[in-house]
C-alpha cells in the first residue's frame, strides 16, 4: 500500500553510507528482514532494505543508502530525499514486501551472511535478535572489500562484546588494516562450520552469492533448504 513519509534525518556514515528516518503518515507494521519500495515516480519505483527491528523506533523507517558516482540508482534516490527533506515534502514509499524475515520462535542457531550489498537486510534481522533478547546463538559474517566499508563496525563489536552467543566475523577480500580474514567469502564460511543443518541461514547480497551460497551450503553443509532465506529466492 502506498504511504507517504516525512523524511526526519538524513545522516552521513563512513563509507558514504547515509542512515535515513522516514515517518509514514500511515503507521507502518513490518517484520526484520522485509523490504520497500520508493517511489521517485510513476514509473520509477527503487527497492530498499528496511535497516532497523521494528522494535527500536515508534512509527519511523531507518534505511541505509549507500552513495556512489557509479551508481545512479542509489545517487538518485539519495537526491531525492534530500530534496524532500530540505523543502519538508513528501516521499511516497510501498510496502512492506519480502518473505525473508526472522523467524522468531525459532529456537535453531542462527547464521547471519551479508555482503557489502546486503547489510541492511542484515541489520535489521541481527537488531531485532539483540532488541528481543533471542538467546540463540547467532554467527554474523560479514563481507567487504575494504574494512571502510564496514561503517558499523563498532557497533556490531560493541554488542558482540556484551552479548556472549553472538560472534561478529569479517571476511575481507582486500588487506586494509583490519583483522579479518582474508579468503574467499562463502569458502571462508564453509571452513569454520562442520554442519549446517541445524542453522536458520539468513542471507543478504547479491542474487549470484545467495544462489552459490544455497548450494554449496547444501551439497557441503547439510543445510536445509527450508531454513535459507533471502529475498533473491523468490525470484530464482
Amino acid at each position: 500500500m502506498s504511504n507517504k513519509c516525512k523524511v526526519t534525518l538524513i545522516q552521513l556514515l563512513e563509507g558514504n553510507v547515509y542512515r535515513i528516518l522516514l515517518c509514514p503518515e500511515l503507521e507502518l507494521s513490518f517484520k526484520a528482514g522485509q523490504y520497500l519500495i520508493i517511489e521517485i515516480g510513476q514509473e520509477d519505483k527503487r527497492v530498499f532494505s528496511i535497516a532497523s527491528s521494528p522494535l527500536r523506533y515508534k512509527n519511523l523507517l531507518e534505511l541505509h543508502i549507500k552513495s556512489s558516482r557509479n551508481n545512479m540508482y542509489t545517487l538518485s534516490t539519495i537526491k531525492a530525499i534530500k530534496q524532500a527533506f530540505r523543502g519538508d515534502a513528501y516521499i511516497n514509499i510501498d510496502g512492506p514486501y519480502g518473505q525473508a524475515w526472522i523467524r522468531e520462535k525459532s529456537q535453531r542457531k542462527v547464521l547471519l551472511i551479508a555482503d557489502r550489498n546486503g547489510f541492511s537486510y542484515i541489520r535489521s534481522i541481527f537488531e531485532h535478535c539483540i532488541m528481543a533478547n533471542k538467546s540463540n546463538k547467532i554467527f554474523f559474517y560479514l563481507g567487504i572489500e575494504k574494512s571502510s566499508q564496514m561503517y558499523a563496525k563498532k557497533e556490531i563489536m560493541a554488542i558482540q562484546n556484551k552479548n556472549t552467543n553472538i560472534h561478529l566475523i569479517s571476511v575481507i577480500k582486500n588487506i586494509d588494516n583490519w583483522q579479518g580474514k582474508i579468503e574467499s567469502f562463502l569458502q571462508g564460511i564453509e571452513n569454520d562450520f562442520k554442519s549446517l543443518e541445524k542453522y536458520d541461514i539468513y542471507i543478504g547480497g547479491r542474487f549470484e552469492m545467495a544462489t552459490i551460497a544455497r548450494d554449496r551450503f547444501i551439497q557441503n553443509k547439510q543445510a536445509s533448504s527450508m531454513h535459507m532465506y533471502s529475498d533473491a529466492y523468490a525470484f530464482i
